[in-house]
C-alpha cells in the first residue's frame, strides 16, 4: 500500500476541513431562513462574522445550483435568495417519518373545527419549538404553520417540551434561556416555572394571550425511541368559561395526546373522534 507523505496528508486534511466548513456555513444559511425570515441577500450574509462578499456570493450560488435556494428575479441586483424546492423535499422526507402523526390528521382537524381552535403538534429543534403539524378551525384555506419555529420557552407547547426533558437537559436549556433573554430572563424563567407547576398538577399548560384568547399546551405520551412531542392550541377564552364544553375539550385534548404515537391498525380511520 502506498503511504501518503505528511504533506499530502496535511493537504487532504485541510481540504476536508474546508469542505466541512463550507457545508456548515451552507447549513447555517438554510437554518437562518427557517428562523429569521424567508429571504437572504449577499450583503446580509457578507456582513456576518467570518464572511466576505466573495464568500457570501459563492455560498449562495452553490445552494442555488443545488436547488436549495432561488434567486428572486426582481431583486437579482441585490443578490436576494429565497428557499427552493430541494428544501421542501427535505421537509417532506422528515415529516414522512412521522407516519402515525399523518394518520391522525383527521382527528386533529375534527377537534380543531369542533371546538374552534387552531391545533399544533410540535417537537424540539435545539432550543426552538418546531411545528410539524397544524389543523385550523377555519373552513377557509389558510397558510399552514408547519415548519415555523419559536423560542422553546415562549409558548405553552414549547414549555411542555422543556418540562419533558431530563433534569440535566432542563438545566442546559434554562441556562441558554437565561443567557439569550438578557433583561427578560427573569420573566421568561418565571413563566417557565409557572408552567411546570401546572404540568405537575394537571398535565397541561395554559397561558393568557389577550382578553379573548388563551394558549394551551399538553405533552404527548412518548413512545420508546420517538422524539419529544407536544400538542398545543390557540383557543377562545370562552371555551374554558363554559364548564360543560371545557370538560369535553379537555377530555378530547388529553385523549389526543395519548393517541398520536399509538400505532394505527390496518383499516382504522386514525382514531376519529378520539376513539
Amino acid at each position: 500500500m502506498r503511504r501518503r507523505s505528511p504533506a499530502t496528508s496535511a493537504a487532504t486534511a485541510g481540504s476536508a476541513s474546508a469542505d466541512m466548513g463550507s457545508l456548515g456555513r451552507g447549513l447555517d444559511i438554510l437554518r437562518s431562513l427557517g428562523t429569521h425570515g424567508s429571504v437572504i441577500t449577499v450583503a446580509e450574509l457578507a456582513a456576518q462574522p467570518g464572511n466576505s462578499r466573495a464568500t457570501a456570493e459563492r455560498l449562495l450560488h452553490t445552494l442555488a445550483s443545488e436547488g436549495f435556494l432561488h434567486l428572486i428575479p426582481d431583486r437579482a441586483d441585490e443578490g436576494a435568495y429565497e428557499p427552493d424546492l430541494a428544501c421542501l423535499n427535505l421537509g417532506t422526507a422528515l415529516l414522512g417519518s412521522f407516519a402515525e402523526l399523518w394518520q391522525r390528521q383527521p382527528v386533529l382537524q375534527d377537534i380543531a373545527r369542533r371546538f374552534g381552535v387552531d391545533l399544533l403538534v410540535v417537537t424540539c429543534d435545539g432550543a426552538q419549538a418546531l411545528v410539524i403539524e397544524h389543523a385550523s378551525a377555519s373552513a377557509v384555506q389558510q397558510a399552514s404553520l408547519v415548519g415555523s419555529v419559536a423560542p422553546i420557552e415562549s409558548n405553552a407547547w414549547g414549555r411542555c417540551l422543556v418540562w419533558m426533558h431530563s433534569a440535566a437537559e432542563q438545566a442546559t436549556l434554562t441556562d441558554g434561556i437565561r443567557q439569550g433573554a438578557g433583561g427578560r430572563a427573569a420573566a421568561a424563567l418565571g413563566a417557565l416555572y409557572q408552567a411546570f407547576q401546572g404540568l405537575e398538577g394537571n398535565g397541561r399548560c395554559v397561558c393568557d394571550l389577550d382578553e379573548r384568547r388563551v394558549a394551551i399546551g399538553m405533552p404527548v405520551a412518548a413512545s420508546p425511541g420517538s422524539p419529544l412531542l407536544a400538542i398545543g392550541c390557540i383557543a377562545p377564552r370562552a371555551l374554558l368559561a363554559d364548564v360543560k364544553l371545557a370538560d369535553s375539550f379537555w377530555a378530547q385534548f388529553a385523549n389526543l395526546s395519548k393517541l398520536i404515537n399509538r400505532p394505527v391498525a390496518a383499516g382504522q380511520d386514525g382514531g376519529k373522534n378520539g376513539g
